[in-house]
């Protein structure tokens, strides 16, 4: 069986790269680049997936009358346990939280996986969400303690790139010694073999034109937001056109009243200065009154001046 198609049982390297490249994102180590260290993870947790299950086994009697090994959480504790290449998983179990989903987190897909892992049993496995929940819950905690240590062995280096060989150093840090000879003999034979058949090659231009096919879904995504965005904006500008209208109208409706009323104490004013006009008027009236007395008398005086005269 060829590498890839081993692979393509348990997941998509665009599915792993793109769930790795996320985690990097979280821890601030996006710079990063992943070369083989994607496919390489996924092969170790795989193992030890299919290791716990294998042992677990020996534990558990066939049900006669179903015919199924029925697996549950007391017996994989129990290996956990019993077992000494296994006690490294034990300081997980403390915080394992029953009401959380852990398998979606894996980097591999655990329905595939599993259903991989029972055609080799001759499908005659039975185990139980709970015990499932555990044991993703478990490849999780070792999954992200992989990671970061691998990080921290590439910053110190002063490198930027995560590789087989840095996965290799971290599985030799965190399991006991016959798991990571295990897992380094499967790795080094199943990315020596990705490199001999150019899968690899072959993979990674599959990738490129996924994540090109990606990058163009969210530039349209981008264009559809800007899009919305914009007639958002004109929605609102033509909102704020409608309301500087109708507040322009309440400006001329008030600068017409506040004419009106100018006008009208101006007319107040013009009336209250015509009348002083009318006042001034009668004034004018009595001056000449008093200039017609004053001719009288001016004329009485001269009638008077004229008889002493004769």
């Amino acid at each position: 069986m060829s590498t890839a198609t081993t692979i393509n049982n348990y997941c998509t390297l665009s599915q792993v790269k793109r769930k790795l490249k996320a985690y990097l994102c979280d821890i601030s180590h996006e710079y990063l680049k992943i070369n083989n260290y994607g496919q390489s993870i996924v092969f170790t947790l795989v193992d030890m997936f299919n290791e716990i299950i294998t042992d677990s086994l020996k534990y558990v009697s066939k049900n006669d009358i179903t015919g199924l090994y029925k697996l549950n959480t007391v017996i994989v504790k129990l290996v956990i346990n019993e077992m000494p290449k296994y006690h490294f998983l034990l300081k997980y179990l403390p915080k394992f939280n029953t009401s959380i989903n852990y398998q979606d987190l894996l980097l591999f897909n655990y329905k595939k996986t599993l259903q991989f892992i029972e055609s080799k049993l001759g499908n005659k496995l039975m185990i139980e969400y709970s015990t499932l929940n555990l044991i993703s819950y478990l490849l999780l905690s070792l999954q992200y303690d992989l990671i970061n240590l691998s990080v921290l062995f590439v910053d110190y280096s002063k490198k930027k790139t995560l590789s087989k060989n840095t996965l290799i150093n971290s599985v030799y840090s965190l399991l006991d010694e016959e798991l990571s000879s295990k897992i380094k003999l499967k790795l080094d034979c199943a990315i020596q073999e990705k490199e001999c058949t150019g899968e690899e090659d072959a993979e990674d231009a599959e990738d490129a034109e996924e994540e090109e096919e990606e990058e163009d879904a969210e530039e349209e995504e981008a264009e559809e937001a800007e899009t919305e965005e914009a007639e958002t904006e004109t929605g609102k500008k033509v909102e704020t056109v409608k309301k500087v209208e109708a507040e322009t109208g309440k400006g001329a409706e008030t600068v017409k009243k506040v004419e009106t009323g100018k006008k009208v104490e101006t007319g107040k004013k013009v009336e209250a200065e015509t009348g002083k006009k009318v006042e001034t008027g009668k004034k004018v009236e009595v001056e000449v009154e008093v200039e017609v007395e004053t001719g009288k008398k001016a004329r009485v005086m001269k009638s008077k001046s004229q008889e002493k005269q004769k």
